[in-house]
């Protein structure tokens, strides 16, 4: 299994200007009193990576509990909206529809540190059999640009689109893209599922529709939040990136290990090529009760001992962003 480093260097709020982000949250949080009212959901017996049943309380986070799992060390919520009330959310979040307008559609700074690096992994990585296909296929599409670059791709011979964000679908389709609602008996030879991870009712269930609907030897690439990560486990419930129900399931790192191997899944490359750990934790030190070594290197070291900090939770597998390369059997 490998792992890449990857040097990039900016501050949260190229990606996540503080004024929209605030407000972005802010609206989630009216969403969530409006749309969900008293509802509670369903309770979660078991670890989404794992299924194990043993787990204790680690935060509660604008009314929504989560836990962590005693075995595999994954955070999760528990009780969580069913899927109908997860769909009313998705819906009619006037959070979501923020956050997904075009306006940070067209963000250079998300190209250039997020959409591009994404891009540039999935094409050094493809890799095809024979006989394949080369059939691709993009998990709830969100950011027009991404897609656009996909589209591009001289060495797909057919990309689809399933259940894109609400407004993209014209975009989408003008891009070449077959959109879907439902994946049929087809078996694709890619699949990409950036940021979808955290908010699947049960990622299980997801991942065992996606193998059947893979071919042997098709590549998998997901992203999500990690458990494992430095600023995600000291901070917890202060992590402005933990926005309930957007982030029902944090896996760590051995608990996304598991899953992918639960459903014969060879991890190919399991990355946690985060840049902003160290400099989340600087904005924020203030708020946690962190140990002397944490406090000493984010207030008295200097920028180049950060950032080999940084380079080293990467090559740890210790940042609070995971990405995962994996292949079906």
């Amino acid at each position: 299994m490998k792992t890449r480093v990857v040097k990039d260097d900016y501050q949260e709020i190229e990606i996540r200007p503080k004024e929209e982000f605030d407000h972005f949250l802010s609206l989630i949080k009216r969403d969530i009193k409006e749309i969900f009212k008293s509802r509670a959901g369903n309770y979660f017996y078991f670890c989404p990576a794992c299924t194990n049943k043993e787990s204790d309380f680690k935060f509660s986070k604008n009314g929504f509990v989560y836990r962590e799992c005693l075995f595999c060390g994954t955070v999760f919520m528990t009780p969580r909206p069913n899927r109908e009330m997860l769909h009313d959310f998705f819906a009619n979040s006037s959070g979501l529809k923020y956050w997904n307008s075009k306006a940070f559609q067209g963000s250079e700074s998300r190209k250039e540190h997020v959409l591009d690096p994404r891009m540039r992994w999935i094409t050094e990585s493809l890799d095809f059999a024979d006989d394949s296909s080369r059939t691709y296929l993009d998990f709830y599409s969100k950011y027009l640009p991404f897609v656009t670059k996909i589209s591009s791709l001289k060495n797909l011979n057919k990309k689809v689109s399933y259940k894109p964000i609400e407004g993209t679908a014209k975009e989408i389709k003008d891009l070449g893209f077959e959109i879907i609602d439902s994946l049929g008996e087809e078996k694709y030879s890619v699949v990409t599922a950036f940021e979808v991870f955290d908010r699947f009712y049960n990622p299980r269930k997801v991942l065992e529709t996606i193998k059947k609907n893979m071919e042997t030897g098709g590549l998998l690439f997901l992203s999500t939040t990690s458990a494992s990560g430095l600023d995600f486990q000291f901070l917890l419930k202060k992590s402005k990136n933990i926005v309930p129900p957007l982030h029902m399931n944090i896996f760590s790192v051995e608990g996304m290990i598991k899953i992918l191997e639960d459903f014969d899944f060879e991890v190919v490359e399991l990355s946690t090529p985060g840049s902003l750990d160290i400099k989340i934790l600087e904005e924020q030190i203030d708020e946690i009760s962190a140990p002397k070594f944490l406090t000493d290197l984010i207030q008295n070291r200097d920028n180049y001992t950060k950032e080999a900090f940084q380079e080293f939770l990467q090559r740890a597998r210790l940042s609070s962003h995971m990405r995962v390369l994996a292949k079906n059997k």
